[in-house]
């Protein structure tokens, strides 16, 4: 696990060595890579939920889920799940839910993610000037 404040406390108190400092590197991109998997589920997410939309007036269309599930620190993947639809007449879109809670956890998972990486292109950018 990826730890930096404790970094930043020392990057301003003293020089670090030339390995020091690409561990920190290294460290940051595993963070990066980390959001930006997360944005990418977060916006795989909202395709699902706009095709359940789309598709409420389908007969027999059967609504989608993201199933999220980490692989590794930093790394998370998705699968598709369509729930069974009982009544071939109608669509098994609940737009309730995907108004409600589908594109709402879409929009502040990525916004989350988002931050995340500006945060960490804020302390790079402060670990390159350090390192200059």
């Amino acid at each position: 696990m990826c730890l930096l404040s404790p970094f930043w406390n020392r990057l301003h108190r003293e020089k670090l060595d030339f390995e020091a400092k690409m561990r920190y590197i290294l460290c940051m991109i595993e963070g990066l890579s980390a959001a930006i998997s997360g944005m990418q589920l977060s916006a795989l997410r909202m395709d699902i939920s706009a095709n359940d939309v789309a598709n409420v007036n389908t007969p027999g269309y059967e609504q989608s889920d993201l199933i999220q599930v980490e692989r590794s620190p930093g790394a998370a993947v998705g699968t598709i799940r369509r729930t069974p639809n009982p009544n071939p007449q109608l669509s098994g879109t609940d737009l309730a839910r995907e108004f409600g809670s589908e594109m709402t956890v879409a929009q502040t998972s990525y916004s989350a993610n988002l931050k995340a990486i500006r945060a960490q292109d804020q302390m790079l950018g402060t670990l390159l000037d350090a390192t200059g």
